[in-house]
């Protein structure tokens, strides 16, 4: 009994001590950082049941083009920090993860470039990415209402990078836009409390919960995960995307909702369907404005990714000549 209680113990400490060189590497000389999550809440995404809010100045990593570790702001969001005053003025930017932009310097994204230059018309204006990876415009909807209790939006820009007919098809029919019971509360359950808490205190156990996460939702075909050639971000060969009745109807909540102040811009590489949003803006007396020159290979990492430093810059000028021609006119 004494031999195997003695074995026990070496092997408890043995594994502790690996526990503790591994840890020192990941985050002392990988630099691999710990999960950051402040609180995970409910239904702020309808196409999953729960979406984390993270710390303000948390880190996060990116391994598309180079292995990178940035921060996230003062309000727990990616790009550059935003005052929050009385008199703020915020304009909330909404858009997938071509939007969110994780892959670049917070500071070189293309809503940094936007909110430093509607910084230079008045100091009041906050920019905010509301964008999100794997959003579709339907759980966009739903994570601008969300960050709406905290800031309130002067103009709610909606960046569409496609026509996502691919990603609609994962939620319920006919949409809904009203809210879950327990919309916006925290989740109250253990097993994602102490998951937060281990990935949060330890740069190997979030590491390890990545992992086993991303292969749980390559299994079930997340839309997180989705193949980047589902995202119809290229120029079909024949003939225009077609556009989902469900965009339709996410676009048209939206201005009902923020009339005036609500601003869709597309940046989908194909004149045929931005013409025809374009009608359709125009009949419902709908800000709209579209650019073909975005998503060119040259503006994009390793020609097919998401947008590089250069593909921001024109994209963050783009925001900012989109919300002063609109801007004016309200």
């Amino acid at each position: 009994m004494k031999v195997l209680k003695y074995r026990l113990l070496s092997l408890a400490s043995a594994g502790l001590i690996a526990f503790v060189i591994v840890e020192i590497i990941l985050a002392v000389f990988v630099k691999f950082p710990r999960y950051g999550a402040e609180k995970a809440v409910i239904g702020i995404r309808k196409s999953r049941s729960i979406q984390n809010i993270y710390k303000p100045f948390s880190s996060y990593w990116n391994t598309e083009g180079k292995w990178t570790v940035f921060k996230r702001n003062n309000v727990g969001l990616i790009g550059c920090d935003i005052s929050i005053q009385e008199n703020s003025n915020y304009i909330f930017v909404l858009g997938d993860s071509l939007i969110e932009a994780i892959q670049i310097h917070p500071t070189d994204i293309a809503i940094s470039k936007f909110h430093k230059k509607v910084q230079k018309i008045d100091k009041k204006y906050q920019v905010v990415n509301v964008a999100g990876k794997g959003h579709d415009p339907y759980d966009l909807w739903f994570r601008c209402e969300y960050f709406k209790k905290t800031f309130k939006p002067d103009n709610v820009i909606l960046v569409i990078a496609s026509t996502y007919q691919t990603w609609m098809k994962r939620h319920s029919k006919p949409l809904k836009f009203d809210f879950p019971k327990e919309y916006g509360e925290k989740l109250k359950s253990a097993e994602i409390t102490i998951l937060n808490f281990f990935r949060n205190k330890s740069s190997f156990c979030n590491l390890s919960a990545a992992v086993i996460v991303k292969a749980i939702m390559h299994e079930i075909n997340n839309p997180d995960v989705i193949n980047p050639k589902d995202m119809d971000l290229s120029t079909p060969a024949e003939g225009s995307m077609q556009v989902p009745e469900e965009l339709y109807l996410c676009i048209s909540r939206f201005k009902e909702e923020y009339r005036d102040k609500f601003i869709l811009l597309s940046v989908m590489d194909d004149k045929a369907t931005n013409e025809e949003l374009e009608k359709f803006c125009k009949d419902k007396s709908i800000n709209f404005n579209y650019s073909l020159g975005i998503l060119q290979p040259s503006n994009r990492i390793k020609g097919k990714g998401h947008l590089n430093e250069i593909g921001n810059r024109k994209l963050g000028d783009l925001l900012y000549e989109t919300y002063t021609e609109f801007a004016r006119k309200q």
